[in-house]
C-alpha cells in the first residue's frame, strides 16, 4: 500500500487516535516522508570482471565491466563508478572501463563508487613474437679476427614493443667460429648481444640467434684471409715425469714466424721455443696461465692467452699392484697409465658401490684418450643403455651366455645344464617364499616362533640316536597357490607320510600317495643321507652353527611330496617355525620339502651325472638353521645373503667331499687339476656342488650386465655372483686357505654376532662395502694370473684354470676370466671409448695390453646414476 496516498484522502476528516496509537503514527508519517515510499538502496560492494586477465602486446585492449551491489547482492541500477589503474606503467583505463596495456608488469584495475571499491588483476606478460638484427651483420673482417661490431638482437612483441628479460640462444652456423656468451637476456630496451670470433674458414661465415623454438634471425659475415692469428686456443694436459711436446699453430701472416711469452709464465720444468713449441718434463702438479706472442716475418703480431694444466704423475704399478679411486672426469687429472714396455696388461674395473635388491642401471663410460703417439681418434661401442639394447647388442658380434647356450659349449659335463635350469627356478622361488616369510613376521611377530628345546646342548641328539622316527607322521603340505593367505584357515589338508630312511640327523618321508604311484628308492635316499651325514652336518655345525629343535625329536624331516612343482629342487617353508595356535599352516618342526625326481637323478647317475640331491640338501639345512635364527631376532638377510651363503654351504660340504675321497684338499688352491681326466666321467658325487657354483658364476659374469644383489635379465642369477662374493669373503677374512672359515660365516649367520644384510658384513670384516667391492674387484682380475694376489684375493680357487675348459662361453678366450668388456682379447693403448650400464653392486671389466710405444694413456671414466670406483690392477 501507499500510505502517502492514504494520508492525502483523510486530510479533510479530523482524526482522533487512542494514545497507544501515536507512536504508530509518527512512524508511518516519517516513512510517508520518501516520495515513493521505498527507502534507498545502500552500496555494500563493487565487482569488476573479467576478474583475472593476462595480456600478451602493448595497445592490446580489455573491456572491463563493475557491478554496485547492496548488502543484499542486489545490483543497484545506474549506480557510476570511477576506473582507476594501479600502476599505468602496465595499462591505462578509460572512463569507460576500457583497459590499454602499456607495458609488462602486474596492476590492479579498480572501480570505485562513492565509499566502496572492487578490482580485478592484470598481468602483462608480454610474449615474444618478433626477433630482428641491430647491429653486426654484413660485416667484412679477416678469418679469424673478432667482429669490430658486436652482433646485436632486438626481441619485440607483437606491436613492436621491445621485450625485457628474454633469453636468446647464439650459434655458430658455419665457419666454425666462436662466440661468448653462447646465451644472452634482453635489456631494458629489448636487446641482447654477443662478442663473434670468426672461424678461419675464408668466406661467408653465419651466426643465427634464437629465441625458443620459432624465432631466429641470422648474422652473415664475409671473412676475409686471415692476418697473423694463434689458431691454438687451448693446450693438451701435461703430466709430472712424462716429455710434453705441444706444438703452436698460427694462421695467416708471413713465414717465418718467431714465439716467446708475452706475460705470465709456464709450469716449472717447460719452455716455449721460439719456433713455437712448448718443451720440457713438468715438475709441479696445477694450472699456469699465460700469454703467448707470435712475430712473422712482416712484423706482424698476435696473441693469445692458455692455459696448461699439469697433472700428477703417471700410475706406478708392480705386478699384482692396485690402485683405486673414484671416476675423475673434465677439468679433473685422469689415472695416468705409462706405456712401460711391450707386453705390460692392465686391467680396469669399474665397480658400483650401491647394492639393491631392485634393478636400476647407471651409465658407465670409460673413455681411453692414447698419449705420445699419433693416431687416429676410434670410438668403440661395447654396449648400450638401456637392458633391451644389452640383450641385443652387436658390440662383440658373439653370442651372450645362457644355461642353455653354455651347456653346447661346455664339453665334457652336459650334465649340468639340467642342474642349472633346475637351479635357476628353485633360487626365484625361495625369493617368494624369503619375502613371504618377512610378511608372516611382521602380521604374527616374533613371540609367534617356537621355542628351540636345547638341541645345541646335545639331549636331542642323544634322543634322537637311541630312538627311530615314526615310520608314519601327518604333514600339513604348504599350499603354494595359496601363498596370499598362508597361515590362514583353513589349514591345508594333513596327509599321510611314510618314513623311507633315516639317520641321526634327517629323517626322509614321502607324500603316502606319491610313494604308492612312484616310490623313491631306498638306495638312492641312503646316498643322500650318507653325504650329508659325513660332510652335512659337518658344515652346517661349523660354518652355520648347527640347527635349532623345535620339536625335540633331535631330527630334520625331510618330506619328498608332489607340491614340489617341477623344476624345483626343494624348499623351507618358514611358516613351519610358528606355533600352530597362530599359523594354522604350520607342522611345527624343521621341514624341507624335496623333489622326488631329485632322488630318482641320484639314482641315475653316474651315467647321467646329476647328483644335485646331494649339496642341495646341505643348501636346504643353512635356510633351516639361518631362517630360524633371524625369524627369533626379526632381522632378515636380504635374499642376495641369504641364498649366496646358502650356496657355501653346499659348496664347502662338496669341497669337504673332494678331499675325503683323495681329492684336493678343501683349503688348497682348485684348478683344472681337480677333475678326473677328460677321459673319464667328469662329475662325481664329491664334485657336483663345487662344479655347479663355479657353472653359475661363470653364467652371470659372462653376462653382459652382472649384480651381486638382483637379476638384471633373465639369463642372470645373483646366486652365482652372490657365492663368488661370499667365497671371496671366506678366502680373505676368514683364512679359508687353512680351513678356518667357518668362524667368519657363523658370526655371519648368528644375530648375537653381526647385524642382518650389508651392515653385518661390514661388522664382521671391519670395512666399508664400498672397500670390499673394491678388493673383491681386484681380485677377480688379478686370481690365476701369476702375478702376485693382492693382501686380500682368493686362496681355494684358481678360476681361471679351474673354469677354462669346462664352463668357458664360446666368447671368453681359454685361461680368461672374468669376461671383460673390451673384447676376447686384451687392447692396446689406443684411444677408444667404452660404454654400458652397470647393475647395483655390479662391475665392468677391461682389459688392457701396451705395445711399448708413446707415453701412455689417459683413463676417463664417468658413472651416471649411482656410486662408483675405479679399480686398477696391473697383471704383468
Amino acid at each position: 500500500m501507499k500510505i502517502a496516498e492514504m494520508a492525502v484522502r483523510v486530510a479533510p476528516k479530523t482524526i482522533h487516535f487512542r494514545s497507544g496509537h501515536a507512536a504508530l503514527f509518527a512512524t508511518l508519517l516519517t516513512v510517508t516522508s520518501c516520495g515513493d515510499g521505498t527507502a534507498p538502496p545502500t552500496p555494500a560492494t563493487v565487482v569488476v570482471s573479467p576478474s583475472n586477465m593476462v595480456g600478451q602486446t602493448v595497445g592490446e585492449t580489455i573491456q572491463y565491466d563493475a557491478q554496485v551491489l547492496d548488502n543484499t547482492g542486489t545490483a543497484i541500477p545506474g549506480a557510476k563508478v570511477l576506473w582507476t589503474s594501479g600502476a599505468e606503467a602496465v595499462a591505462e583505463i578509460s572512463a569507460s572501463g576500457l583497459a590499454t596495456v602499456t607495458g609488462p608488469g602486474r596492476t590492479a584495475i579498480r572501480a570505485s563508487h562513492e565509499t566502496v571499491s572492487g578490482s580485478a588483476s592484470l598481468n602483462v606478460e608480454l610474449e615474444p613474437a618478433g626477433l630482428k638484427t641491430v647491429a653486426g651483420d654484413s660485416q667484412t673482417a679477416p678469418a679469424l679476427s673478432v667482429l669490430l661490431q658486436d652482433p646485436i638482437v632486438q626481441v619485440e612483441d607483437a606491436g613492436g614493443t621491445p621485450i625485457q628479460g628474454v633469453q636468446v640462444a647464439f650459434e655458430v652456423i658455419s665457419g666454425g667460429g666462436q662466440i661468448a656468451p653462447r646465451t644472452g637476456t634482453t635489456d631494458a630496451s629489448g636487446q641482447a648481444r654477443t662478442r663473434w670470433t670468426l672461424g678461419e674458414d675464408v668466406g661467408i661465415q653465419v651466426l643465427r640467434a634464437a629465441v625458443g623454438g620459432t624465432l631466429q634471425v641470422d648474422f652473415t659475415v664475409t671473412a676475409t684471409d686471415p692476418l697473423l692469428a694463434v689458431r691454438t686456443s687451448t693446450l693438451d694436459r701435461a703430466r709430472i715425469s712424462v716429455p710434453y711436446r705441444e706444438a703452436l699453430e698460427v694462421i695467416g701472416g708471413t713465414a717465418p714466424w718467431t714465439w716467446s711469452l708475452a706475460s705470465g709464465s709456464l709450469p716449472s720444468g717447460l719452455e716455449l721455443h721460439p719456433e713455437g713449441a712448448i718443451l720440457g718434463t713438468a715438475a709441479d702438479s696445477g694450472t699456469s696461465t699465460f700469454i703467448v706472442r707470435v712475430r712473422d716475418a712482416a712484423g706482424l703480431e698476435a696473441t693469445e692467452e692458455l692455459s696448461l694444466q699439469v697433472c700428477e704423475a703417471p700410475i706406478q704399478l708392480e705386478s699384482g699392484g692396485v690402485k683405486a679411486m673414484s671416476p675423475v672426469q673434465g677439468f679433473t687429472c685422469p689415472p695416468f697409465i705409462p706405456a712401460g714396455n711391450a707386453g705390460d696388461r692392465y686391467r680396469i674395473g669399474v665397480v658400483r658401490t650401491e647394492v639393491s635388491t631392485s634393478f636400476f642401471p647407471a651409465a658407465a663410460v670409460v673413455k681411453i684418450t692414447e698419449k705420445g703417439r699419433a693416431s687416429a681418434m676410434r670410438a668403440t661401442s661395447l654396449g648400450i643403455r638401456t637392458v633391451r639394447d644389452l640383450r641385443s647388442s652387436p658390440g662383440l658380434g658373439v653370442p651372450r651366455a645362457t644355461s642353455a647356450s653354455l651347456g653346447a659349449q661346455m664339453g665334457p659335463i652336459l650334465e649340468l645344464e639340467e642342474g642349472l635350469r633346475r637351479a635357476d627356478r628353485t633360487a626365484r622361488f625361495h625369493e617368494e617364499l624369503q619375502s613371504q616369510a618377512r610378511r608372516l613376521l611382521r602380521e604374527l611377530g616374533p613371540e609367534a616362533i617356537l621355542p628351540d628345546l636345547g638341541n645345541a646342548a646335545g639331549d636331542a641328539r642323544i634322543a634322537a640316536d637311541q630312538h627311530p622316527p615314526p615310520d608314519r607322521i601327518l604333514v600339513r603340505p604348504y599350499d603354494s597357490s595359496r601363498s596370499g593367505e598362508a597361515c590362514q584357515a583353513p589349514a591345508p589338508d594333513a596327509v599321510p607320510a611314510l618314513l623311507v630312511a633315516y639317520s641321526d640327523d634327517l629323517a626322509i618321508y614321502q607324500d603316502s600317495v606319491q610313494q604308492a604311484i612312484d616310490p623313491i628308492d631306498t638306495d638312492d635316499t641312503t646316498q643322500v643321507l650318507d653325504y650329508y651325514d659325513a660332510y652335512g652336518a659337518r658344515t652346517i655345525e661349523e660354518y652355520f652353527g648347527g640347527v635349532s629343535d623345535m620339536n625335540g625329536d633331535g631330527r630334520i624331516t625331510v618330506f619328498v611330496s608332489p607340491v614340489v612343482s617341477e623344476g624345483i629342487a626343494a624348499f623351507v617353508w618358514a611358516g613351519d617355525f610358528f606355533n600352530v595356535s597362530r599359523c594354522f599352516w604350520s607342522n611345527e618342526m624343521e621341514l624341507i620339502y624335496f623333489n622326488e625326481s631329485m632322488f630318482d637323478a641320484v639314482g641315475g647317475a653316474p651315467q647321467d651325472g646329476h647328483y644335485q640331491a646331494l649339496p642341495t640338501m646341505v643348501h636346504e639345512v643353512k635356510h633351516v638353521s639361518s631362517l630360524y635364527k633371524r625369524l627369533k631376532s626379526q632381522g632378515f638377510q636380504p635374499s642376495w645373503i641369504e641364498e649366496g651363503s646358502a650356496e657355501i654351504a653346499a659348496e664347502i660340504s662338496s669341497r669337504m667331499a673332494m678331499e675325503a675321497v683323495g681329492g684336493v684338499a678343501q683349503g688348497a688352491l682348485l684348478n683344472r687339476d681337480a677333475y678326473p681326466p677328460r677321459s673319464g666321467l667328469i662329475i662325481t658325487p664329491e664334485n657336483y656342488g663345487m662344479l655347479l657354483r663355479l657353472a653359475r658364476t661363470i653364467l652371470s659374469y659372462a653376462s653382459p650386465i652382472n649384480s651381486l644383489s638382483t637379476n638384471p635379465s633373465d639369463e642372470h642369477t645373483f646366486y652365482g655372483t652372490s657365492w663368488h662374493f661370499h667365497r671371496f669373503l671366506g678366502d680373505a677374512y676368514g683364512d679359508a686357505g687353512n680351513k678356518a672359515d667357518g668362524s667368519f660365516f657363523s658370526a655371519l649367520n648368528d644375530p648375537a654376532m653381526a647385524s642382518a644384510g650389508i651392515q653385518g658384513i661390514q661388522e664382521v670384516t671391519g670395512h666399508a662395502l664400498s672397500v670390499l667391492l673394491e678388493q673383491y674387484a681386484a681380485a677377480m682380475m688379478l686370481v690365476g694370473t701369476g702375478a702376485p694376489g693382492p693382501e686380500r684375493s682368493f686362496r681355494t680357487y684358481d678360476f681361471p684354470s679351474a673354469t677354462t675348459d669346462l664352463f668357458r662361453p664360446q666368447h671368453q678366450p681359454e685361461g680368461e676370466y672374468p669376461w671383460f668388456h673390451t673384447g676376447v682379447a686384451p687392447v692396446g693403448f689406443e684411444s677408444a671409448t667404452y660404454t654400458g650400464d652397470l647393475a647395483p653392486a655390479g662391475i665392468r671389466f677391461h682389459d688392457f695390453e701396451s705395445d711399448g710405444q708413446g707415453d701412455g694413456m689417459e683413463v676417463e671414466v664417468s658413472v651416471t646414476g649411482g656410486a662408483a670406483r675405479i679399480v686398477i690392477v696391473r697383471v704383468r
